[in-house]
């Protein structure tokens, strides 16, 4: 289950950061002329990810030859990739990319004309996601 799970995973956790990126390009920057930098870093942000993701699922499929060698402790002809040093790679980018969302609409939160405490308020609400 871990192997289907980890290939699962670079997928789902991709749609989820670009839900979170659409929304905030919905939100914040519907046209390039509103917000450049949100608009563009945004879209960027969705490249990367993309291809960051795709590269991952990959590797992840092809880790091992033959493919049983993943699962079957018994098959000894083969061999796979270092599977850990690919966990910390996508953790590290992760860590990453999750930065760069939180940071990417602040500069739009901070030019807001409303008292400081209100624009904490609403800075804390888009970072946990409940908007």
């Amino acid at each position: 289950w871990r192997d289907v799970f980890e290939m699962v995973y670079a997928p789902a956790i991709s749609l989820i950061k670009f839900a979170l990126l659409l929304q905030y390009m919905r939100l914040l920057a519907p046209n390039r002329t509103i917000n450049c930098t949100l608009f563009i870093g945004a879209r960027a942000m969705i490249v990367i990810i993309l291809v960051f993701y795709v590269i991952a699922t990959f590797v992840q499929i092809f880790a091992c030859s033959p493919r049983e060698k993943i699962w079957n402790p018994l098959v000894t002809e083969g061999h796979c990739m270092n599977i850990s040093a690919g966990g910390l790679i996508t953790a590290s980018f992760n860590m990453v990319s999750d930065f760069f969302i939180f940071v990417l609409p602040a500069k739009t939160f901070w030019n807001l004309q409303i008292p400081h405490s209100k624009k904490l308020r609403i800075v804390a609400l888009f970072a946990t996601g409940l908007v």
